[in-house]
């Protein structure tokens, strides 16, 4: 069972990599984040915790690329102006 779930969780994380390179990496960073703070905190499992960490945005699978490709543009255009707002508030 463990050795299906891990080739189950290899495959998506390989399909993640493929359909979209900005969320696989920022999965990975998830997990690591993940992974050290459950260390810290001294948890069982931080190996499931750092699965879990890297399969939090698994479903956008179902997104295509294009779509995710255009939320990440918004995205880094909104924080650049949110960043723009806050100097000329300053």
């Amino acid at each position: 069972m463990a050795k299906m779930v891990k080739t189950d969780t290899q495959q998506l994380v390989g399909d993640l990599f493929l359909h979209d390179l900005t969320t696989y990496q920022h999965s990975l960073r998830v997990g690591d984040e993940l992974f050290r703070f459950a260390s810290y905190l001294h948890l069982e499992d931080v190996e499931t915790i750092y699965v879990l960490g890297i399969l939090h945005d698994i479903g956008k699978l179902g997104i295509p690329h294009a779509l995710l490709c255009g939320f990440y543009y918004k995205m880094s255009l909104f924080k650049n102006n949110l960043s723009l707002d806050f100097l000329y508030m300053s």
